[in-house]
C-alpha cells in the first residue's frame, strides 16, 4: 500500500495544473478509494427486470437510441434507398429528409425520392462538409460543420441566418440559444432570437481521438459527450459551462483496473454513479461530484458495444455477452453468442439484437441461456448506425439505407 502512495504522489507531481487547479506538493486525494479484487467478477443471484418496449416518434433516426423499442414484425431486410447524404436522416410529417452531396434537401416517401430545394452555390466550397437538420422551436434548421445556419422555409427553400466559420458540433437544441463545441473545447452559444454567437467556457482538450460518433446523453441537469477518446465534456443546464473538467483524469488516478484510455461511448448515469465503459474490457462506476468509485470491473476483452436495460448493463465483445447489474457490477449472465463480427447491439421488443457480419440475431433475454428466436441472413456491408421511427427499425451504410420488414 505504501509503494501505491508513492507512486500516486509522483504522478500527481506530474500533472500539473491539469487536475482540478493547482496542485499543492503534498495533496492527494482523500476521498474513499474502493479497491476490488482485480479481473474478478462476482456472481449475482439476481435476474434481469424486464420491461415493457416503446413506440415514439423519434425526429433524429440515427441517433444510436439505447432504449427498448416497439419495432413491427419483421422476417428480412429491405433497401430503402441510395445513401448519397452529408447530413443526418430526420422524421418530418411523415417523410425521411435528408441533404445529398449536390446539396439538395431530399425528401424520402411511399419508395420515391422527391427534391426539394438546393443550397446556394456561395455555401458549398469546402469538400469535407456536412449538415446537421434540427428542429427548434417549430422550425427546421439545418447547420453546417463550420457553423453556417440556415432555416427552411415553408416552402423548402434554405434562408442563410449566421456564420461561424469554424467547424463545430452542435450539443442541444430546441430553446432560443443553440449551443455548439468547436474543436478547440470552446462552448459557444448561438441566440435564435438575434442570430448571434457568443462564447461562454473553455475546456481544455486531451490528446484523443475521433474515431466514431457517440452519443449526446441529456438529462434533467447536465448533458454528457465525449469530444474524442480521452476529453469527456459535463455541460451544466442551469447556467451553460463545463463542469468537473477533469473528470478522466481523476477517474483514471483511483482506478485500480487501469486506465481509461478510449470510450466505447459516452458515460452514462445510473442509479448511483456514472458508468464508464473502455474498449479494453474496463467497466467503472464512478460517482463523479464525490471522486469515489462505485465499483470495477476487467472483462480483459474488447468491447463492441454496450446497452444498458432496466437494472442491467449488457455488453458485448467478439464472442460473449455479459449481463452485470448496474448498482453493484455483479455478473447476471455470461453467454457465447457465436455471432461473426457483432458490430452494433439494441433492444428490440424486450429481446437482445445483435448486428453480425452476414445476419441479424434475436435473443431471448428472458432465459438463462439467451436461446436465439430469430436469425436473418445480412452483409453487412459495414453498417456504420442504427435508428428507429414509430415502429420501424432502420440501418445504414456508406451504400443505401435498409429497414426490417416482413
Amino acid at each position: 500500500m505504501t509503494i501505491k502512495v508513492i507512486l500516486l504522489l509522483l504522478f500527481l507531481s506530474s500533472c500539473s495544473n491539469k487536475y482540478f487547479g493547482t496542485i499543492d506538493d503534498d495533496y492527494y486525494p482523500t476521498k474513499k478509494i474502493v479497491y476490488l479484487e482485480k479481473n474478478k467478477i462476482e456472481r449475482s443471484s439476481n435476474n434481469i427486470n424486464l420491461l415493457n418496449s416503446n413506440r415514439f416518434e423519434n425526429f433524429n433516426i440515427f441517433n444510436n437510441l439505447k432504449l427498448n423499442l416497439e419495432v413491427n414484425d419483421f422476417n428480412k431486410i429491405k433497401k430503402l434507398f441510395k445513401n448519397d447524404s452529408i447530413s443526418n436522416f430526420v422524421n418530418y410529417e411523415g417523410l425521411i429528409l435528408y441533404i445529398s452531396k449536390n446539396f439538395i434537401l431530399n425528401s424520402y416517401s411511399d419508395t420515391k425520392i422527391t427534391k426539394k430545394s438546393q443550397i446556394s452555390k456561395e455555401h458549398m466550397k469546402k469538400n469535407d462538409r456536412s449538415f446537421e437538420i434540427i428542429s427548434n422551436k417549430d422550425q427546421l434548421l439545418v447547420i453546417s460543420n463550420y457553423g453556417e445556419i440556415f432555416k427552411i422555409e415553408k416552402d423548402w427553400s434554405f434562408k442563410f441566418l449566421a456564420k461561424l466559420d469554424k467547424k463545430v458540433d452542435i450539443i442541444r437544441s430546441g430553446s432560443e440559444k443553440l449551443l455548439f463545441i468547436d474543436l478547440n473545447g470552446e462552448l459557444i452559444n448561438f441566440d435564435a432570437s438575434t442570430n448571434l454567437f457568443s462564447s461562454i467556457d473553455t475546456l481544455d482538450i486531451n490528446f484523443g481521438f475521433k474515431n466514431r460518433i457517440y452519443d449526446t446523453n441529456v438529462y434533467a441537469d447536465v448533458t454528457l459527450v465525449n469530444i474524442n477518446t480521452n476529453t469527456l465534456a459535463i455541460i451544466d443546464h442551469n447556467k451553460p459551462q463545463f463542469l468537473f473538467k477533469y473528470t478522466l483524469d481523476s477517474l483514471n488516478i483511483l482506478s485500480s483496473v487501469g486506465e481509461i484510455s478510449e470510450l466505447v461511448n459516452t458515460p452514462f448515469l445510473s442509479e448511483n454513479g456514472t458508468i464508464f465503459v473502455d474498449v479494453s474490457g474496463k467497466i467503472i462506476n464512478f460517482e463523479i461530484s464525490s471522486d469515489e468509485i462505485l465499483w470495477e470491473n476487467n472483462l480483459k476483452e474488447n468491447i463492441v458495444d454496450f446497452i444498458q436495460y432496466s437494472n442491467a448493463l449488457i455488453l458485448v465483445t467478439k464472442n460473449n455477452f455479459y449481463l452485470l447489474e448496474t448498482k453493484t457490477g455483479k455478473l447476471i449472465n455470461q453467454k457465447e453468442h457465436e455471432v461473426i463480427n457483432p458490430s452494433h447491439i439494441s433492444l428490440v421488443n424486450s429481446k437482445l439484437f445483435l448486428l453480425g457480419e452476414n445476419n441479424l440475431v434475436l435473443f431471448d433475454l428472458s432465459t438463462s441461456d439467451l436461446k436465439i428466436l430469430k436469425s436473418i441472413k445480412f452483409k453487412n456491408n459495414n453498417i456504420d448506425s442504427v435508428g428507429y421511427n414509430d415502429g420501424n427499425y432502420y440501418l445504414k451504410n456508406e451504400e443505401a439505407v435498409y429497414t426490417l420488414s416482413e
